[in-house]
């Protein structure tokens, strides 16, 4: 991987995990997705 293409998923990958930490808030969270997207 190129030093761009490195960034760009270590973005990727931190508004991505950040996003699912919240999940939990959603209206639509039930059990199965807290087992995709725990919460710590």
């Amino acid at each position: 991987m190129t030093r761009k293409e490195t960034i760009i998923t270590t973005v990727l990958l931190i508004l991505i995990g950040t996003g699912m930490h919240f999940v939990h808030h959603a209206p639509f969270f039930n059990h199965f997705l807290g087992y995709i997207f725990p919460i710590t």
